[in-house]
């Protein structure tokens, strides 16, 4: 199982950091398959073709870990906010942490163990209930039949990050077919992690009551 995760994780992160440089490059460049097309015309690429390759697929990957460093950063600040105005009355702070909720939180595996606990067993009373559980589950090597869904859950809050950057630089460009065109992806993106979450925890629950 460790083999095949390093190798999904290594998947997810590559996907992410490609899709980062076709967003940039539907943004700023006019020809984006010109570069590539012309690419081995190069002397040096051609000399240097297996090194480049090397790093390029590294620093992809390194590139996809930075959006999921986003992603973390940006589960920090909803949690910051949460706890500083979760008490508050005011009906504007209460409709910004409920659009917050939905644009940062919703998409997370955290949020949906916490909902489906609601409603059926094994409850739990915080989060890290609920991750002790998928450990103890990693520990009797019954985790795998949940694995793929949260790999599937990772690889699309990334992608969803890679369209909210790509609307922002599209907004600042006004390109306005693009922001109609990020903007149908982020929330078919976004989706597509809501479901995946959910899909996780029903599978890690369905495996601790057998």
């Amino acid at each position: 199982m460790n083999v095949n995760f390093t190798f999904r994780d290594f998947i997810v992160y590559f996907l992410t950091g490609i899709s980062f440089l076709l967003g940039l490059a539907l943004i700023y460049w006019t020809n984006p398959l010109f570069l590539c097309s012309n690419f081995y015309q190069i002397e040096f690429a051609k000399e240097y073709s297996i090194l480049i390759t090397v790093f390029t697929i590294s620093t992809i990957y390194i590139l996809g870990h930075l959006i999921g460093m986003v992603d973390t950063l940006i589960m920090k600040y909803y949690c910051f906010m949460y706890n500083k105005l979760k008490n508050n009355k005011n009906i504007i702070i209460k409709i910004f942490m409920k659009l917050s909720e939905i644009l940062l939180y919703r998409q997370r595996i955290s949020y949906h163990a916490i909902q489906q606990s609601k409603f059926g067993e094994p409850k739990y009373s915080t989060v890290d209930d609920f991750w002790c559980l998928c450990a103890k589950l990693q520990k009797e090597n019954n985790y795998s039949y949940a694995e793929y869904w949260y790999i599937m859950n990772d690889l699309f809050k990334n992608l969803s990050i890679v369209s909210l950057i790509c609307i922002i630089i599209s907004i600042f460009k006004q390109e306005y077919l693009l922001i109609l065109t990020f903007s149908v992806l982020e929330i078919l993106f976004v989706s597509r992690a809501i479901q995946f979450a959910k899909y996780f925890v029903l599978t890690v629950r369905r495996i601790s009551k057998i």
